[in-house]
């Protein structure tokens, strides 16, 4: 949030410029609230997704579930790394802070998906229901983009 300045007695005057710094946090703080989140280049998206086929490929011949399950694993790893490695440098290019505001917000519409994944990926595997687990991944997948898409 933008700092105020503290009250000050009705009779001294307000600087010309404390006025105009005053303004000139509050535009950039509202407009970074209000700014998109872009932070993935097209290039990275199109790498992750690349990994992600390869994954497939992979996955389809694994031995076992325990086996498909590690694939997987392994690619959203990959995939995290590879997205946030091309978010940051596309930061350092563009002089913005890698954890601006947009960037969390993001972050945490998508988190609870995410950490909710995790936990129902370890119970269907306690329960032997590995035919539920790639569907409950795009559902949760797709909640967690829904509601992060809205910043």
């Amino acid at each position: 949030m933008a700092s105020t300045r503290p009250i000050r007695a009705i009779n001294e005057p307000v600087g010309l410029h404390t006025q105009a710094m005053d303004n000139l946090r509050y535009i950039r703080s509202t407009m970074e609230r209000s700014a998109s989140f872009t932070a993935v280049p097209g290039v990275g998206g199109m790498i992750m997704g690349a990994t992600a086929l390869f994954a497939a490929f992979a996955a389809h011949f694994a031995n076992s579930h325990k086996a498909w399950l590690a694939i997987w694993a392994a690619e959203a790893m990959l995939a995290f790394s590879i997205g946030m490695s091309f978010a940051w440098r596309k930061a350092v290019r563009n002089s913005e802070p890698f954890l601006s505001w947009p960037f969390r917000r993001f972050a945490l519409a998508m988190a609870p998906s995410f950490v909710a994944g995790v936990i129902m990926t370890v119970e269907l595997e306690r329960a032997n229901l590995h035919d539920f687990t790639g569907a409950l991944w795009l559902l949760l997948y797709g909640a967690g983009v829904a509601s992060a898409g809205a910043f």
